[in-house]
C-alpha cells in the first residue's frame, strides 16, 4: 500500500492520500490517481509502483523532470520515506503504509490546492481539463493493476505479492482492510499490461545527504538547485526573471547560516549566474576596466588603468565559474585541456586555467584594448612619441615597409597598433593574427585570426590570403619562421609585435626563436635573415607615471639597427638622434 504526502512548494499545508494499488500514475489531468493541477507538471508525469524493492518512482518522460532530493531522474528510482520527489511545484513524499489498517482510498481526486497563475507561466495547456473531477464509481478490481495502459515501463516485470483485502465498511464506502497473508488460491500477476519487458534492476536513490555546513557548501548546494530549476532555458531577461523567482525559495532554504541582508544580496547573485556570467556581467560593462582576474570562485580582481582592486562579488562555486567561461567562450576546461583561449563577441580576450594544474579551483584572466581609439598624431601630442616620430611612422606606412614593435613587459601595444591601422588606406586588405585583445579600430576593419591553437597555422593561412597589411600579435614562438617567410613577400607589408624591453633584444629574441626550428644554422646567417625581414623597429615601455611611452624608433640599414629617435629618461621627450631616415 502506498501512502502519498503532498505540499505545495508556497504552502504550509499537507495533503495525506493512501491507495492500495500497486501501480498509481501522478500527473495534471484527473485520470491520474495523484492529480497536481499545475502546468509544470505533465498530464501523465509519472508512475510510483510498490514492489519487493520497495516503492519505485518512474518519470514519465516528462516536459519539466522529476526530482529526487534536488537530482533530476528519468529511470527507476527506489525510495526512501525521506526522500523529497519535487514536481512543478509540488513536494511529495511516498512511503508503503502500514497494513491491517483501515484505509480511506481515494481516486481521481488530487490535493486541495489553488492554481494561481505564476508570474511569466503560460497559461495551460489543455482547457478541456479545467473542469471538475469526474464521479467516483465502484473501486476497480485492486488485484489487476492499473485500469488503464500505461506507457512502456524500463522496470523489470516483477511479481507483487498479493494480499486480501476485505471490505469493513458499507458497500461504496471505500474502506478496505489489508491482510498480510497472501491470498493461496489467486495466482501472482506482474503489475503492468506489457509482459515482453527487459528486466532492469531499479536503481536506488543515493542516502539523503547532509545539510550543507559551511557557507561555501551551501552556496555550490543553492546554485546547483536554481541551474536545475531552469534547466534548457537559454541565458536573457526572460530567465532572469525565472532565475530570481527559483533562486528566493532555495537561498531561503539553504543558506541558513546567513543573515537577511546575505540572503538577499545572494539570490540576486544566483540569478545572475543562472541567466548569465554572474559578477562578469557588470564588470564587462564598465568600459573603464581594462582586465579582470578571476582567482576561484571567491576572488575577483579588476583593473581600470593602473589601478588593481578586489571587487566586492565574488561566484558561488567552482561550477558558476566554469559556465560563465563557457558562456564567453563557448568552451571550458576539463582534465584533458586545463588550458583555453579564446575571443568573446565583444573583443575580451580569455585565458583559463583549470584543474590539476590550478588545484584551487579555475582561473580566468579577460583583457581588452584600450577604449580609446587615438591616431599618431594624437600620440604624438599626448607624449607618447614625438610629431616627428609619428609623421615619419605615418610616411612608412604609407610605403608598406615591414614593422618590428618590441614591447616591455608591463607595456601594452595595442593603442600603438590602433593608431597605426588608423593610417591604412580605406581600401587596403587587413588580417590580424593575435592571442591577446585587439584594439578596437584594428578589430573593427581587420579579418580576425586567433592564434591561441596553432599560431603557425594561423600566420599561414593569414598569408594566404594575400592581405595589404598583415598584423601579428604577441609574437613568441614556432610561428615566427612562418612570419619570416610571409615579411619577405612582395606586395603586402607585416607588422608584428612581441615582448621585448628594447629594439635590440626584441632582435635578438626573434633570432632565438627561429634557431629552435632551424637546428644547426649559423647565428649569424639567422641575425642577417631576422634583419632582412624588417625595415623598421619600434620599442615601448611603461613610464614610472604609468604610462605607455615609445623609448626608441630605428630603421635597419643593411642588418644593421640605426637609431633614429629616442628618449635619455622616461621624463624626457621623444628627441631625433640627427641621423637622417634612409627608408621615407
Amino acid at each position: 500500500m502506498i501512502r502519498v504526502t503532498i505540499r505545495r512548494q508556497d504552502s504550509s499545508q499537507d495533503e495525506v492520500h493512501e491507495f492500495t494499488l500497486p501501480q498509481i500514475t501522478v500527473g495534471r489531468v484527473d485520470r491520474n490517481h495523484v492529480v497536481l493541477p499545475n502546468n509544470r507538471v505533465s498530464s501523465v508525469h509519472a508512475r510510483v509502483i510498490e514492489n519487493e524493492e520497495g516503492i519505485v518512482l518512474v518519470d514519465n518522460n516528462s516536459t519539466n523532470g522529476t526530482f529526487v532530493n534536488g537530482e533530476m531522474v528519468r529511470g527507476p528510482v527506489v525510495l526512501a520515506p525521506h526522500d523529497a520527489v519535487d514536481i512543478g511545484v509540488f513536494t511529495l513524499h511516498f512511503e508503503r503504509a502500514e497494513e491491517g489498517h483501515e484505509v480511506q482510498e481515494s481516486y481521481s481526486a488530487g490535493p486541495d490546492f489553488e492554481d494561481p497563475q505564476a508570474y511569466g507561466e503560460p497559461p495551460a495547456e489543455y482547457d478541456e481539463f479545467h473542469g471538475g473531477p469526474e464521479p467516483i464509481g465502484e473501486p476497480p478490481d485492486l488485484l489487476l493493476g492499473s485500469a488503464e495502459p500505461t506507457p512502456a515501463d524500463p522496470i523489470a516485470a516483477q511479481d507483487v505479492p498479493v494480499r486480501v483485502v476485505e471490505q469493513v465498511g458499507p458497500p461504496g464506502s471505500g474502506s478496505f482492510r489489508i491482510s498480510p497473508e497472501p491470498a493461496a488460491d489467486v495466482p501472482a500477476r506482474p503489475y503492468g499490461a506489457d509482459m515482453r519487458r527487459t528486466a532492469v534492476a531499479p536503481r536506488r536513490t543515493e542516502p539523503d545527504p547532509e545539510p550543507p555546513r559551511t557557507l561555501d557548501d551551501a552556496l555550490a548546494l543553492a546554485f546547483r538547485q536554481t541551474s536545475e530549476a531552469l534547466l534548457g532555458e537559454p541565458p536573457g531577461p526572460q530567465a532572469r526573471v525565472r532565475a530570481l523567482a527559483a533562486a528566493r525559495e532555495i537561498v531561503e532554504r539553504t543558506l541558513t547560516m546567513a543573515d537577511p541582508r546575505q540572503r538577499r544580496q545572494w539570490i540576486d547573485w544566483l540569478a545572475q549566474e543562472v541567466a548569465g556570467t554572474g559578477p562578469l556581467d557588470d564588470i564587462l560593462a564598465d568600459p573603464a576596466v581594462s582586465e579582470v582576474l578571476v582567482a576561484g570562485a571567491s576572488h575577483i580582481e579588476v583593473r581600470r588603468g593602473e589601478q588593481r582592486s578586489r571587487h566586492p562579488a565574488r561566484f558561488s562555486c567552482e561550477q558558476a565559474v566554469n559556465l560563465a567561461l563557457e558562456r564567453l567562450i563557448g568552451t571550458r576546461t576539463t582534465a584533458t585541456a586545463p588550458i583555453v583561449d579564446g575571443v568573446t563577441e565583444a573583443g575580451v580576450a580569455v585565458h583559463a586555467v583549470g584543474r590539476p594544474i590550478a588545484a584551487a579551483g579555475p582561473i580566468l584572466v579577460l583583457t581588452r584594448a584600450a577604449g580609446d581609439t587615438l591616431s599618431l598624431s594624437q600620440l604624438g601630442e599626448r607624449k607618447t612619441l614625438s610629431p616627428a616620430a609619428a609623421e615619419m611612422l605615418a610616411a612608412a606606412l604609407r610605403q608598406r615597409l615591414n614593422f618590428l614593435v618590441c614591447a616591455s613587459t608591463r607595456a601594452d601595444a595595442s593603442a600603438l597598433l590602433g593608431a597605426m591601422a588608423m593610417e591604412l588606406p580605406g581600401d587596403a586588405r587587413v588580417v590580424v593574427v593575435h592571442r591577446g585583445p585587439v584594439a578596437a579600430a584594428l578589430a573593427s576593419r581587420a579579418i580576425v585570426l586567433d592564434a591561441g591553437r596553432d599560431a603557425s597555422a594561423a600566420v599561414r593561412s593569414a598569408a594566404r590570403m594575400r592581405p595589404d597589411f598583415l598584423f601579428v600579435q604577441d609574437v613568441g614562438g614556432v610561428e615566427v619562421a612562418e612570419l619570416c617567410a610571409t615579411a619577405r613577400r612582395p606586395g603586402g607589408a607585416t607588422i608584428a609585435a612581441l615582448a621585448a624591453d628594447n629594439v635590440e633584444v626584441g632582435l635578438e629574441r626573434m633570432q632565438a626563436t627561429l634557431a629552435l626550428t632551424s637546428a644547426g644554422a649559423d647565428p649569424t646567417h639567422l641575425r642577417a635573415y631576422v634583419a632582412g625581414c624588417f625595415d623598421v623597429v619600434v620599442a615601448l615601455r611603461r613610464s614610472l607615471s604609468g604610462r605607455d611611452i615609445v623609448a626608441q624608433v630605428a630603421e635597419l640599414r643593411r642588418g644593421d639597427l640605426v637609431e633614429l629617435f629616442a628618449r635619455a629618461d622616461d621624463e624626457s621627450p621623444l628627441q631625433s638622434t640627427g641621423v637622417t631616415p634612409t627608408l621615407v
